[in-house]
């Protein structure tokens, strides 16, 4: 009942890891070749648009400066102290004399001819301030009246912008032709004021309609909309605006000649009529892009398809391997058939099967006897360091040295009985585990004979971390540390300085920090270092070595010392203990493991240089 659905669950893993092959070598470059396209077309067709809505802003920019530049004669003509005495004499005299009518044919032909320069010019006004409500109009009156005539809003906005004292700016209204009786539609006007001195002002009166058709008639993308807005940023007109294309929020944040994007459009800016207006032009991102989104759906499509076919390759490669799998495992189910069997493949897959079954005892035998060898190396190191003989020596040792002083204690005996602590700790199994708090004892019984011998020549500092005091340890791992502090690194004057610090690591193992400011090691040094103690040969000197093949055997480390120094700067050495380890049935067991992952171990360091 079991089979089917373990046969099932095998052929899906099959199909997953031939589909994630086909995913890798084939659809992967796929994809990454299709991103570096969409990416270079997004900034192809980008810069192109950029630069297709900077130039439309300098075309209208230009044809507007033309509408301005029309006026540009008139109105150095009204400085000429003989045009503005002209002008002043027909719009404030009682009467207009035959002088007058003379200066007024004089000037009417320039209104007129900028009157007629296009449809876009609706009139032309010249007002000075008189009691009587005249102005100038390129009209066929040439002298109008304010009160008759059906255009008489500018007169206040006139008066108004005079007072605040502005010299020129652009204002839009709107007035019925032939007064409020006439059927005809509204017309709206943009009208640009130019004032002469401080009561003359010619106004140039453009038809708001028939600007818009022209301005609407250079944009390129649809949905394309143009704005033009007074110094104050107040709406003058739009061009094919509607809710969905609005200005952005402030209007200083669409700086001239520049790009910017807000509200999923562009926008850029440009001024016009000497500074007086700027016309902001938005292009809306999806129809600026148009253009390459045939291109990226073809893109899609292409990637859609190819993700069919490695998906029915996938399947055909792993129905492939299903059966191949079958065979092997019908032949299993009912081998001495198979082993008659005149199919000359089955018998090759059959002796390959075998093949490889003896080939797997054999690695497991070998494997057992390296685990064998690395036991009876392990007892070797450990029987150089086990002299249990020792531990009753020195204690009858102790008591003699007691007698002599009448049983008051001496120098001697305190270290005979430091000496007997350091060395009781290595009686007992020699794989057995310990606590770091009792080799901790066992490293101040030894220091404690140190500093007998060296006394004011070194200093030693401790910093435990009380969480770990508990958790076991293999014997002996930090003394042969400290001793190559005193062997080697001892400086020939002053005084040595070496620190511990045991504390427990994020990944739950323990970190072991040695240190010392001694004479340290150049970088030949510790490279022979590191080399004598990768090698498989016997080391003369012990201390580190032994350290190192314990840690490898017990712990099954591939490097465990990790040694900085520098000549005259002391000397650091790393270790890494696996966390999963701090048991004492883990560790007994730890020589037959191959290794540890890194994420599951911790760093111990010392400053101790063997050389």
């Amino acid at each position: 009942m079991h089979k089917p659905l373990r046969w099932k669950s095998a052929g899906m893993r099959i199909f997953i890891l031939s589909l994630r092959t086909q995913l890798v070598y084939f659809l992967l470059p796929l994809i990454v070749f299709s991103a570096v396209s969409i990416g270079v077309m997004d900034h192809t067709q980008t810069r192109q648009v950029h630069q297709t809505v900077l130039s439309t802003a300098r075309s209208v920019s230009d044809y507007t400066r033309s509408i301005y530049e029309q006026s540009d004669l008139m109105y150095l003509s009204m400085y000429h102290n003989t045009v503005m005495k002209d002008v002043e004499s027909i719009l404030t005299g009682a009467t207009v004399s035959y002088e007058d009518m003379r200066s007024l044919k004089a000037i009417m032909p320039w209104l007129q001819a900028i009157g007629n320069a296009g449809r876009i010019y609706d009139s032309v006004y010249i007002y000075t301030s008189n009691p009587f409500g005249r102005f100038l109009s390129s009209g066929r009156e040439s002298i109008s009246n304010v009160e008759a005539a059906a255009d008489r809003k500018w007169l206040d906005e006139f008066e108004t912008r005079r007072s605040n004292k502005d010299l020129s700016w652009v204002s839009t209204r709107s007035y019925t032709p032939y007064g409020a009786v006439s059927r005809l539609p509204e017309k709206k006007i943009l009208t640009i004021f130019r004032t002469i001195g401080s009561r003359c002002c010619l106004m140039l009166n453009l038809d708001a309609f028939v600007l818009s058709g022209i301005l609407e008639n250079s944009f390129v993308y649809r949905n394309e909309t143009l704005f033009i807005v007074d110094r104050e940023n107040t709406l003058l007109l739009s061009v094919n605006a509607d809710e969905a294309r609005t200005l952005p929020g402030p209007l200083s944040a669409v700086p001239d000649g520049q790009i910017t994007e807000a509200n999923g459009c562009l926008y850029t800016s440009a001024s016009i009529w000497g500074d007086q207006a700027r016309v902001v032009i938005c292009v809306p991102r999806a129809s600026a892009f148009a253009q390459v989104r045939p291109q990226l759906y073809l893109l899609c499509g292409i990637l859609v398809l190819c993700v069919f076919f490695c998906v029915l390759l996938a399947y055909r490669h792993s129905r492939r391997d299903q059966d191949r799998l079958l065979a092997l495992y019908r032949m299993f189910g009912d081998r001495d058939n198979a082993a008659t069997s005149p199919d000359l493949y089955t018998r090759i897959e059959q002796n390959i099967v075998e093949s490889y079954i003896r080939q797997g005892e054999l690695e497991k035998e070998l494997q057992k006897r390296q685990y064998d060898v690395q036991t009876m190396e392990l007892l070797a190191l450990q029987a150089q360091i086990n002299p249990h003989f020792l531990v009753n020596t020195i204690m009858t040792i102790f008591w003699k040295c007691l007698r002599l002083t009448d049983g008051r204690m001496n120098p001697a005996c305190h270290m005979l009985e430091n000496l007997n602590g350091f060395l009781t700790l290595l009686t007992g199994k020699p794989n057995e585990a310990i606590s770091w708090q009792q080799e901790l004892v066992s490293l101040r019984c030894y220091l404690a004979i140190q500093k007998e011998r060296y006394q004011d020549r070194f200093e030693f500092q401790e910093q435990i971390d009380p969480s770990v005091l508990e958790r076991p340890v293999a014997k002996l791992l930090i003394q042969p540390m400290i001793e190559n502090c005193f062997v080697h690194a001892m400086p020939e004057e002053g005084v040595l300085h070496i620190s511990l610090q045991v504390s427990s690591d994020e990944g739950g193992g323990t970190l072991v920090v040695i240190r010392d400011d001694g004479v340290g090691m150049s970088d030949e040094q510790l490279a022979e270092l590191e080399e004598r103690l990768n090698s498989s040969a016997s080391y003369k000197h012990i201390g580190l070595y032994n350290v190192n093949k314990r840690l490898k055997l017990l712990y099954g480390l591939a490097k465990p010392l990790d040694i900085q120094t520098g000549l005259g700067e002391g000397t650091s050495i790393r270790i890494l203990l696996p966390a999963e380890l701090n048991d004492t049935m883990a560790l007994k067991k730890a020589g037959s493991m191959k290794g540890c992952e890194a994420n599951d171990t911790a760093v111990l360091f010392f400053d101790a240089s063997d050389k």
